[in-house]
């Protein structure tokens, strides 16, 4: 952030192209997007996650798990797509279609190479003490 930054001579102390980099992405239909962000990429999962009965319980942690990916892609389209947009809201079917291809891609390679690995350490001498410890 700029206001964090110590400033040298030649910038002052607000960045005026981050302000209105940020400015942009609050126009058009824009803010909306932001504001999910803000309620559903923080505000949500913290409260979800916030009790001890739901911190052991697998749906709800899949839940909060797949609801902070989705808005991890919302986040970073919201940083990128006013850029392309001349200030209106514009959603393409590339914006979607891209993402699932490349996770498709990552999802393949990493399935490959989990049949190839083993997902428990072998001979590790403190292995069935930290099973003993997790069946508490």
């Amino acid at each position: 952030m700029a206001l964090l930054r110590v400033p040298d001579e030649n910038r002052t102390l607000t960045d005026q192209s981050e302000i209105t980099s940020y400015l942009a992405r609050f126009r058009g239909g824009w803010g909306w997007v932001g504001g999910a962000v803000l309620i559903f990429h923080f505000v949500v999962p913290f409260l979800l996650l916030l009790s001890r009965k739901a911190n052991r319980d697998p749906k709800t942690l899949t839940l909060a798990a797949v609801l902070l990916v989705v808005m991890r892609f919302v986040d970073i389209s919201w940083l990128v797509l006013p850029a392309f947009s001349a200030g209106a809201f514009h959603v393409s079917f590339m914006d979607f279609t891209l993402p699932i291809g490349l996770g498709g891609v990552w999802l393949f390679f990493f399935a490959r190479n989990l049949t190839d690995r083993p997902l428990l350490p072998a001979n590790d001498p403190g292995f069935e003490e930290a099973l003993a410890h997790g069946r508490e």
